[in-house]
């Protein structure tokens, strides 16, 4: 970093998002949105300060991951905090947030932005973006099929994600099931089995389907999240 880019860091590493007055603080409410715990939504704010950073001293547009795009979701909502207090105050610019127009070239894009990033965040902190927070492009613009749940009204369960582990454990599933089948005598016992059987064979096709989708590149209303430039400001989705 230069000397300038030095000071602008330590200007937005001690700005504050918590406050210290409010019951309920800013990490607390990025941690339930997100369904994180308090330790990780805090580690992520971190990374959005770096990514704030990279907005501002990039030549050219640049790009958060999904986790620290939360973030900048959140903090827009906080009216004062983020305009008047991180743009004009810590900043001295205004960063804007601008959505994707959707589509392939908007897709490819974006994906060279991302990259770019990430080599940018390496070249001024010297070290490699956290994984947990950074992931591969690969997965930054395809694993963002997001829905607003009440969970109160709902509950929730997890797709496989057909690993080697899991596709392992669903046969072990399927096997014992069928073992179990082999050794029952009765009639009902076997018709239990079979349905039971049916049913998770069903729900693994099902949702196996329903978790492949398309990539970024394969439709006209994908969402991705990237920077509208230097100065004027960074995009999301």
């Amino acid at each position: 970093m230069t000397t300038e880019e030095t000071i602008l860091w330590e200007k937005i590493v001690a700005f504050r998002l918590n406050d210290d007055s409010a019951a309920f603080k800013f990490s607390h409410r990025l941690a339930r949105e997100n369904g994180w715990t308090i330790s990780y939504s805090e580690k992520v704010i971190q990374e959005y300060k770096k990514f704030i950073f990279l907005c501002c001293v990039s030549p050219s547009a640049v790009t958060p991951s999904d986790e620290v795009d939360q973030v900048w979701h959140l903090h827009l909502t906080y009216t004062k905090s983020y305009w008047t207090d991180l743009c004009r105050n810590t900043l001295a610019k205004e960063i804007h947030h601008t959505p994707t127009k959707g589509g392939f070239a908007e897709g490819k894009k974006f994906d060279e932005l991302y990259t770019a990033t990430l080599e940018l965040y390496k070249d001024k902190f010297k070290a490699k973006p956290p994984k947990s927070i950074w992931p591969a492009k690969e997965k930054r613009f395809s694993d963002i099929h997001f829905q607003r749940v009440n969970l109160k009204n709902y509950w929730l369960l997890r797709k496989p994600d057909w690993s080697i582990n899991s596709v392992a454990f669903f046969v072990a599933i399927v096997t014992t099931l069928l073992f179990i089948m082999s050794q029952s005598s009765g009639t009902r016992g076997k018709i239990i089995g079979l349905l039971v059987l049916f049913g998770i064979l069903l729900w693994g096709i099902i949702t196996h389907k329903n978790s492949g989708g398309d990539s970024w590149g394969g439709g006209a209303d994908s969402g991705m999240a990237g920077c509208g430039g230097c100065g004027s400001g960074c995009g999301g989705d």
